[in-house]
């Protein structure tokens, strides 16, 4: 005999399209699909506890942030968080995080991008089968993500996402500590992007 599926603990994420309400449930994860009929369907059971996120994209895609949040005390163990795609019937992985909790997720219709951000504050875009670094808020944890808005949590702050001609990304400087040998320096980006580094001489390529 095959056990009854368990019952979820709580609603923790709800987005509208048109005439449907999506819901993200914790305890299973979750995301049902309840029509203007009020009947509903469960559209996908994700591998983590938590469904944490749910936004509607274009062309009927609905975007979801799954998370594994470990019981008080005890360390997170295998993947953390899941951000995903559902199509009609077909779910697929965007992303995979095995050491990072990713806490927000979001749809620009303006920006045209699906955005998501964890907690030190970088927001993450999924472009060409890639993912990418889209923009930084102050290191802090985003909390929620609507439309070109971004909140976080730790010092109260709003931001706003706006389409920019030119930018400019400076890494964190990466000390080896002790005479290292190093590789070549590979880079991706859309559009005009020139890399450039702070050496009288240039990596090795």
């Amino acid at each position: 005999a095959v056990a009854p599926a368990r019952a979820p603990d709580a609603i923790t994420a709800l987005a509208a399209d048109g005439g449907d309400l999506w819901a993200g449930t914790w305890g299973n994860g979750w995301v049902l699909r309840v029509k203007p009929d009020h009947s509903f369907s469960i559209v996908h059971r994700d591998e983590l506890s938590q469904i944490s996120a749910l936004a509607p994209g274009e062309q009927g895609v609905l975007y979801f942030l799954a998370g594994n949040y470990p019981k008080e005390g005890k360390d997170p163990q295998g993947v953390l968080s899941v951000v995903g795609r559902i199509e009609g019937e077909r779910v697929t992985v965007l992303r995979k995080y095995e050491t990072t909790l990713m806490t927000a997720l979001g749809y620009s219709a303006k920006l045209g991008r699906l955005l998501w951000g964890g907690t030190d504050g970088k927001l993450f875009t999924h472009a060409g089968g890639r993912t990418a670094l889209f923009a930084q808020v102050p290191q802090q944890q985003v909390a929620f993500i609507a439309g070109e808005a971004v909140a976080t949590q730790s010092a109260c702050e709003l931001f706003r996402l706006e389409p920019a001609a030119e930018g400019e990304y400076l890494s964190k400087v990466f000390d080896a500590r002790r005479f290292a040998r190093w590789g070549g320096l590979t880079w991706r980006g859309e559009g005009g992007v020139k890399k450039g580094w702070r050496e009288s001489r240039s990596p090795a390529s």
